[in-house]
């Protein structure tokens, strides 16, 4: 998009211009949910989505967005889904545990922001979903 172009050159080191020495930038993608998985880690189970950029110079770099498993309306995994199939999700599918891998092959926008985690390593992350 336009108005991101001037995100599109930072935090490139001097002299660089190879994806595997950068973070994705901030800004809004064109992109598609490859996939969704249930892992286990160190904050319980959690959905990881998995979301391939679609167009643009950053095309087929991917991005993840972490969940939990709580479904709600207004959990992160209920406004990820909500927000993936552009509407409310039905009470019966709040009440059967609607399964999130059914929405793999689904394009959005996203929003991506960068993050530091605690041994001070930069990563990009998923903030929104923009249908």
């Amino acid at each position: 998009d336009i108005q991101n172009r001037s995100l599109l050159y930072e935090n490139t080191p001097p002299g660089s211009d190879t994806l595997a020495t950068r973070v994705l930038p901030a800004g809004i993608y064109h992109a598609c949910l490859d996939a969704v998985q249930r892992l286990q880690n160190t904050f319980g189970s959690r959905y990881s989505f998995v979301f391939r950029i679609t167009e643009g110079r950053y095309a087929g770099e991917t991005v993840t967005l972490s969940t939990s498993t709580n479904l709600s309306r207004h959990s992160k995994l209920g406004l990820t889904i909500k927000a993936m199939l552009g509407r409310e999700l039905a009470n019966h599918e709040l009440t059967s545990n609607f399964n999130p891998v059914c929405l793999a092959g689904t394009g959005c926008r996203i929003l991506t922001a960068q993050e530091t985690n605690r041994s001070g390593k930069t990563y990009a992350t998923v903030d929104r979903i923009l249908k």
